[in-house]
């Protein structure tokens, strides 16, 4: 797995934020959404990445992850090694 840079980090915040602006992101019982909630960003517009916790970029790594075709690839790598078995 390559290393994220701040663009990409920046990348995958805006992804959760959008997603979560749509309305398509419903967290279970028991989320409180405190890391998310206390993300901010600087007077330069960009996130403040001392307000970022673990939390919140586990949250928005998967975010970007699901969104992009990274389950798509998966699958078909899978299939791949299940077709090679046969």
């Amino acid at each position: 797995m390559e290393d994220l840079t701040r663009e990409d980090f920046e990348r995958n915040m805006n992804i959760l934020v959008e997603t979560m602006e749509q309305g398509k992101l419903i967290f279970p019982q028991g989320f409180s959404g405190d890391s998310l909630l206390r993300v901010r960003k600087a007077p330069n517009g960009r996130i403040d990445f001392l307000t970022v916790d673990e939390g919140a970029r586990l949250n928005a790594n998967m975010m970007a992850w699901t969104n992009d075709d990274f389950f798509e690839e998966l699958n078909a790598s899978v299939e791949a090694d299940n077709n090679d078995n046969e």
